[in-house]
C-alpha cells in the first residue's frame, strides 16, 4: 500500500506537469507573439500612417507654394519672356552684350534712342531733326519682345535695371517723364505714365505685324 501511494503520486505528479506543458507554455508562447505582432502590427500601420500623413503634408505644402498666379504678377520670371535675361544681368553683362542679343539691343539702341529723347525733352535743341520718339521706343522693345506682351511695370522695370548699370540717369527720366507724361490734375482719370506710353506703342507694333503677317479677312 504504501509503494502504491508513492507510484499514485508520482503518476499524478506526472500527468500534472504533462498536462500543464501543452496548455500553459504554447497559450504563454502564442500571447507573447500576439502581443508582439499586435504592438508591431500598430506601430507598422502607425508608421505607414505617419508616412502617408507626412508625404500628404509635403505635397499639400508644395500645392500651397505653387498655387500663387504668375500671371497676376507682371514681373514674375514666367512674363518676363526674353526680357528676363537683362533685367537679370550684371553690369559687365550689359557693357560686353552682343549687338543682336535681347540685352544687346537695350544697352544700345534703347539706350541711345531713350537718353537721346529724355534730354531733348529736359534741353528742347530746335536744331535737331531726328530726335527719337516714344513710337520709336516702343517699335525698340518690340524686336527685344518678339510677340510677347510688354506691361508698362516691365517698362518701369527696365528703366530701373538701366539705371543700376549706368546708361540711365533717373534725374533726367524724372524730368522728361513730367514733359512727356505729365500727371493728371483729376484723380479719377489719372494719366498714362511714360511706362504706360512705351508699353502701348510696344504692343501696337506687335499687333501691327501680326495683322500684316496674318495677311486681310475676307
Amino acid at each position: 500500500m504504501r509503494l502504491q501511494i508513492r507510484n499514485l503520486g508520482s503518476l499524478l505528479l506526472l500527468t500534472g506537469v504533462l498536462g500543464l506543458m501543452p496548455v500553459h507554455l504554447p497559450l504563454a508562447g502564442l500571447g507573447d507573439h500576439d502581443a508582439s505582432a499586435a504592438a508591431g502590427g500598430n506601430g507598422k500601420g502607425k508608421g505607414q500612417g505617419a508616412d502617408r500623413a507626412g508625404t500628404n503634408g509635403s505635397n499639400g505644402a508644395t500645392a500651397s507654394a505653387s498655387t500663387g498666379k504668375p500671371q497676376d504678377d507682371p514681373l514674375h520670371a514666367s512674363n518676363l519672356g526674353r526680357f528676363n535675361g537683362p533685367l537679370h544681368a550684371s553690369a559687365k553683362a550689359w557693357q560686353n552684350a552682343s549687338p543682336q542679343s535681347p540685352t544687346g539691343i537695350l544697352a544700345g539702341a534703347y539706350a541711345a534712342a531713350l537718353n537721346a529723347l529724355l534730354s531733348n525733352t529736359v534741353t528742347p535743341n530746335v536744331n535737331a531733326t531726328d530726335v527719337p520718339t516714344i513710337e520709336q521706343l516702343g517699335a525698340i522693345l518690340a524686336t527685344v519682345a518678339n510677340k510677347d506682351t510688354v506691361p508698362p511695370e516691365l517698362i518701369d522695370a527696365l528703366h530701373a535695371k538701366m539705371v543700376e548699370v549706368g546708361l540711365l540717369d533717373q534725374t533726367l527720366l524724372d524730368q522728361a517723364t513730367a514733359t512727356l507724361a505729365p500727371q493728371s490734375l483729376d484723380p479719377l482719370t489719372p494719366a498714362p505714365t511714360l511706362a504706360q506710353l512705351i508699353a502701348d506703342q510696344a504692343n501696337l507694333v506687335q499687333a501691327t505685324q501680326t495683322n500684316e503677317a496674318l495677311g486681310p479677312i475676307y
